[in-house]
């Protein structure tokens, strides 16, 4: 399978079972020394991916978990810079596009609410370079549990626009034509629960846009490939037997999400 990349966010992507992956504190120290080092060493050389893409989700999971505002630490803490985070989600876009499938497994084995909700807040930020990143990690990784977490921040976003206000920022704008992007990834898999959510929010977003004018040209792209893939067919599995996701309850289902 092919990484999706911005060009194609509402691509395919696999489900994997569960796997135990474990790095320990003195990996993901000298992992971090590395990427912090000011010669660039070739992280990939040093390291495996599993030690990459493990302490990687450690450390993002770490930053702070709210917006507006920053989403990195307080002054004077290196640690959790805009810079690092680059660099984190870097680790794992790379990995995704070195090894795609393999790498892709890890992530969604490893994801919590914790980690997806900062690269979600990441791929609504002011740095183009981080939103690129992590709009690409969610891409390829998110499913019928970790959705949950992006839907959350659309409801959010909506709450906050009405047909008389801007929508805001450049980034905000991008940041949630994002998010869009990344839910119809899932769309024509998504189980009952998750289908009726983005088709609500679907709904709700295209009446915001409809009455108030007309949507930035992301918001509107994104808008349009979600229509299409909400009405997409049935789907079928490798046997040919037929499968409607939107009517079934999500299987073993992980209650990613707060309710």
């Amino acid at each position: 399978m092919r990484p999706i990349s911005t060009t194609f966010l509402a691509g395919w992507f696999l489900t994997f079972a569960n796997a135990a992956i474990a790095a320990n504190s003195m990996e993901c120290e000298g992992f971090l020394a590395d990427l912090n080092n000011p010669k660039r060493v070739d992280i990939y050389k040093i390291h495996s991916i599993d030690i990459i893409v493990e302490c990687s989700l450690l450390e993002i999971s770490n930053f702070s978990q709210t917006y507006p505002g920053p989403i990195y630490g307080g002054k004077g803490d290196s640690r959790f810079s805009e810079r690092n985070l680059i660099d984190l989600t870097g680790m794992l876009r790379q990995a995704i596009s070195d090894d795609d499938t393999y790498a892709i497994k890890m992530i969604r084995d490893s994801f919590d609410e914790k980690t997806v909700n900062v690269l979600t807040l990441a791929a609504m930020s002011d740095s183009k370079i981080l939103r690129v990143n992590s709009t690409i990690i969610l891409a390829n990784t998110i499913d019928n549990d970790s959705i949950c977490v992006i839907l959350k921040h659309l409801n959010e976003s909506l709450s906050q626009l009405s047909t008389e206000e801007s929508i805001g920022s450049t980034a905000r704008t991008n940041g949630i034509g994002n998010l869009l992007g990344v839910t119809a990834v899932i769309a024509p898999w998504a189980y009952k629960e998750n289908y009726d959510q983005i088709s609500d929010i679907y709904g709700r977003y295209s009446d915001i846009f409809s009455n108030g004018g007309p949507a930035p040209d992301i918001i509107q792209k994104n808008l349009g490939v979600l229509g299409e893939r909400l009405e997409s067919p049935l789907s079928y599995n490798s046997s040919g037997r037929h499968y409607e996701f939107r009517e079934k309850n999500i299987p073993n289902k992980i209650d990613f999400c707060d309710n």
